[in-house]
């Protein structure tokens, strides 16, 4: 199994490695740490972030001199010396900050990729194919003053834009440090009958094996008042509501007991 964890300085897209070091560890993943560095023009994260980094710690999100302007020719709009040097430093400060994280993992289980892009996404989807990556993991938002790269905006375009399955988190809102993390212990696993839905089975079957998680399976009952927007609740047989959920019942049930065949025959090979 491969893992890619997309990161971009802040402490608040680090929150999701406590479950992805979890993972790892149980499913023996290989872990990739992956960073986006944009062209200087943009002013991009990292050159941001340049600009926000202690000069004795090296911790990011800490006011420091501010960078100086970027330049560029008048007549070609080629990137000047000064760019060039910006956008290594940039590269650098990435670099060093992936191989800091990847020792937070048993050695030799993260490699860390830096790459330059205009398009966040696009660099993922692209390296993701490259290393047929089989989960990507990240944080919904980062802050820590990198906003540029807004999370919420990349994984809702990952999520529209790709078939890999995500595992994504949303941080704490606290501006200093990111929650602890619990271990996870349960996988919720939302079902409505379709075989699309069901098609999370298997996933969340294998790795719940694998992790020793419990799985819980659940079904909204959507009433037909919802269903027919306009028409009073109380103009249908209050039968039909209970029907409706024991219905939900039923199915769950059996979804319950084909996972619990699959893990006995598992247990007794």
């Amino acid at each position: 199994m491969k893992i890619l964890v997309t990161l971009d300085g802040s402490t608040f897209s680090e929150a999701i490695l406590a479950p992805v070091i979890q993972m790892a560890e149980s499913t023996d993943a290989e872990v990739h740490l992956l960073t986006v560095v944009e062209e200087p023009g943009a002013r991009s994260t990292w050159l941001e972030a340049l600009a926000m980094v202690d000069a004795g710690t090296g911790e990011f999100g800490v006011p420091s001199t501010p960078l100086p302007p970027m330049s560029r020719s008048s007549e070609s709009g080629a990137a000047t010396e000064s760019d060039k040097q910006a956008l290594e430093r940039a590269l650098n400060a990435a670099e060093e900050y992936l191989t800091q994280i990847a020792g937070r993992f048993s050695s030799g289980r993260a490699k860390t990729k830096v790459i330059t892009g205009e398009d966040p996404v696009k660099v993922i989807m692209d390296f993701s194919l490259e290393q047929k990556i089989d989960l990507i993991a990240m944080s919904t938002h980062g802050r820590s003053g990198l906003g540029r790269w807004v999370y919420g905006s990349t994984a809702d375009k990952l999520l529209h834009s790709t078939s890999i399955p995500l595992l994504l988190m949303r941080p704490s809102d606290e501006e200093s440090t990111p929650q602890t993390v619990k271990p996870i212990d349960t996988l919720v696993i939302p079902l409505d009958g379709s075989e699309m839905a069901e098609s999370a089975l298997a996933y969340g079957e294998d790795m719940a094996r694998k992790m020793s998680l419990n799985i819980s399976l659940i079904r909204v009952v959507s009433t037909p008042a919802l269903a027919y927007p306009g028409t009073e609740a109380y103009a249908y047989d209050p039968k039909m509501f209970t029907d409706l959920e024991n219905a939900a019942v039923v199915y769950l049930k059996q979804k319950q007991a084909e996972l619990e065949q699959k893990a006995s025959r598992s247990s007794t090979r």
